[in-house]
C-alpha cells in the first residue's frame, strides 16, 4: 500500500511539473509576441502631407493604405540594426533639404534617386509601372502624377 501511495504522489508531482512547464512556455511565448508587436507603431492615417523641401509647390500626399502590400521596412529601413519608424525627414535621417545633395541624408534623393543601393519612391514606382506608359506617367511624372496631386501614390 505504501509503495502505491508513493507512486501516486510521484505521478501527481510529474503532472504538476508538466502543467507548470506548459504554463511557463505559454507565458514566455506571450511575452515574446507582445514584444514583437510593440516594435511596429500604429500605421498613420491616410493623407500624410510630406512637404519638407523648401520652395516646394507640390507636396506629396502619402497614403499608407495604398502601399500596404509592401513591408514597412522597405521604406523605414533599419538604423544601426534596429527598426526605425521615424518620419523620413526627421533629424539624423534624411534631413538635408537641398535638391542638389546626392548623399544618403538627402530628403529629395531618398524619394527621387534611381540608382541607389536601396529602393526609393521613384525606383519602386518605375518597377511597378514597368512597360505601361500611362501607369508610368501617373506614378513617375514630375507634374500631375498621383504623388504630387494628392492621389497618394496609387499603385
Amino acid at each position: 500500500m505504501r509503495e502505491s501511495g508513493i507512486r501516486e504522489v510521484e505521478r501527481m508531482e510529474d503532472s504538476i511539473m508538466r502543467i507548470f512547464t506548459i504554463c511557463m512556455l505559454a507565458a514566455l511565448s506571450l511575452a515574446f509576441a507582445l514584444f514583437a508587436l510593440a516594435d511596429e507603431p500604429k500605421v498613420p492615417p491616410d493623407g500624410l502631407k510630406m512637404q519638407n523641401m523648401p520652395n516646394s509647390k507640390q507636396p506629396i500626399i502619402f497614403n499608407h493604405s495604398t502601399h500596404s502590400k509592401g513591408e514597412c521596412i522597405t521604406c523605414h529601413h533599419p538604423v544601426d540594426g534596429k527598426a526605425d519608424f521615424r518620419p523620413c525627414g526627421a533629424a539624423g535621417c534624411h534631413d538635408v533639404f537641398d535638391r542638389k545633395d546626392k548623399t544618403t541624408k538627402s530628403y529629395y534623393n531618398m524619394m527621387h534617386g534611381k540608382d541607389l543601393a536601396h529602393p526609393t519612391c521613384i525606383s519602386c514606382h518605375t518597377k511597378i509601372a514597368a512597360d505601361d506608359a500611362e501607369k508610368k506617367k501617373r506614378l513617375t511624372a514630375c507634374r500631375n502624377a498621383v504623388c504630387h496631386t494628392g492621389g497618394g501614390g496609387a499603385s
